[in-house]
């Protein structure tokens, strides 16, 4: 098993050195005696567990547990190490002695730029049934949502019938969907109000593109 040396010198390399430097690492002493414990553990199975003729399906069952704890003890000092700790930067050294890589920086994501255009397609007691779609006419998208979008955020603002539109602070988030159709419900205490609808498309971070212009109906009873 060509994983088993590779993982016992991981283990044999890290303990020794998070124990060296420790307190510049903001490693606290509780994990670095489990870090001790783990690699005399490790050590002391691995032992038995390479004399071929003596190892038993209990030993390896044995030896496999062991190796399931080393490996989640060193993937949590690689968190750790990764984790842009206040007051601790990891060296080029922390990195290689602790098998802790630097982190890909993640590929930015576009924040929306299209805007939704919403259709109230039906009525109900209630609920408003509603299509997202995004274009410019004749071209105008209903079928899916824009490349990079993964959702529209519902804003909603409500009203008695006889006063003026809403302003802009009085509209406050509803609902989010991931798809173009959507279904809004609505409460007892909203029946016989005039609602007032904007979206946003959203992308995987929930970031904002930008708002739609408003559509408004009353809350069918």
């Amino acid at each position: 098993m060509k994983t088993i040396p590779v993982l016992n010198n991981e283990i044999n390399t890290v303990a020794p050195y998070v124990a060296t430097n420790k307190a510049r690492m903001m490693i606290d002493d509780a994990f670095v005696n489990l870090l001790l414990s783990i690699q005399k553990e490790f050590n002391d199975m691995y032992e038995i567990y390479k004399i071929e003729n003596e190892r038993t399906k209990t030993i390896v069952a044995k030896f496999k547990e062991t190796r399931k704890k080393t490996e989640a003890v060193l993937r949590e000092l690689t968190q750790f190490v990764n984790h842009n700790i206040v007051g601790y930067e990891p060296t080029e050294d922390d990195r290689v002695n602790t098998f802790s890589p630097a982190r890909k920086p993640r590929s930015p994501i576009d924040i929306p730029t299209q805007t939704p255009i919403i259709d109230i397609l039906e009525r109900r007691i209630r609920q408003l049934s509603l299509q997202v779609s995004y274009g410019i006419a004749p071209d105008i998208n209903y079928r899916r949502l824009p490349n990079g979008v993964k959702g529209t955020a519902f804003f909603v603002a409500f009203t008695n019938l006889d006063d003026p539109a809403p302003d802009n602070t009085d509209y406050h988030f509803y609902m989010n969907s991931t798809k173009t159709n959507t279904l809004l419900q609505f409460t007892d205490a909203e029946n016989g109000k005039q609602v007032y609808i904007k979206a946003a498309f959203t992308n995987a971070k929930e970031q904002l593109g930008p708002m739609s212009s408003p559509v408004n109906t009353a809350v069918s009873n």
